[in-house]
């Protein structure tokens, strides 16, 4: 697994969020006639950014996974965290018509995809699995685990920050935005707001702080900062 760091944390967190693992608002692609509405984020936080190219993702962002509608673009990001196993946000996969998450295998993920339009492998989902405490109103506890059928064998996984390793995110105070070292985000979401045509085919990515816990708290009606035990990236 690549060794964790402010850059490799703040996208893990954001792949949590959905913010990773998108940059924008979330793609909206088209379902089959019966199938459920597609999930799409409608308040893009993050629009734009830079593309990302093949040797910038092959060493930072191969843990990327891009979560789709039945092997369609993706609509939301997520990170692989093992051979088995996305996390995402809770929102990405829920469907508020049931009150649940939508069925695993109407949402199969890429992994180890730059281009949307090339490379990659796809992966059948067998279960999703969001937070019991998850309140769509507010997004608080907004994380779901998708376990895949069968192992990826392309992308890199990315550990999971461990108990003791606050210091990666400033022990919730925060952390500025310091060159070349990020903290980044990355995915393939819309660079106009509200142009859903904007979405790129190309991975792109943008240096954001992470805001502090306090911070957090105070927006979103509360959602975010400390019922994730970490901080989280908001754009200004």
């Amino acid at each position: 697994m690549p060794p964790r760091s402010p850059w490799t944390v703040a996208l893990l967190l954001i792949a949590a969020l959905a913010l990773p693992a998108s940059l924008g608002t979330s793609v909206a692609v088209a379902a089959n006639p019966g199938a459920p509405e597609t999930p799409v984020e409608h308040t893009p936080s993050v629009i734009n950014g830079a593309a990302v190219g093949p040797s910038e993702f092959a060493s930072r962002w191969d843990f990327i996974a891009g979560i789709t509608w039945m092997g369609s673009s993706s609509f939301c990001g997520g990170s692989l965290v093992d051979q088995y196993t996305v996390i995402t946000a809770a929102h990405c996969v829920w469907d508020d018509a049931t009150g649940g998450a939508y069925p695993a295998a109407s949402m199969p993920v890429f992994v180890g995809r730059r281009d949307q339009t090339t490379g990659g492998e796809l992966v059948n989902v067998s279960s999703v699995v969001v937070h019991p405490a998850y309140e769509p109103g507010t997004l608080t506890n907004d994380i779901a685990i998708m376990r895949l059928a069968s192992a990826a064998t392309a992308g890199e996984p990315i550990a999971v920050i461990g108990a003791g390793e606050g210091a990666l995110w400033g022990n919730g105070a925060g952390v500025a935005v310091n060159g070349t070292n990020g903290p980044w985000s990355a995915g393939w979401g819309l660079r106009v707001p509200g142009d859903d045509m904007s979405a790129p085919d190309v991975l792109h990515e943008a240096a954001l702080p992470i805001a502090s816990d306090a911070a957090c708290a105070s927006t979103a009606g509360g959602g975010l900062g400390s019922a994730f035990a970490s901080a989280a990236i908001r754009a200004s």
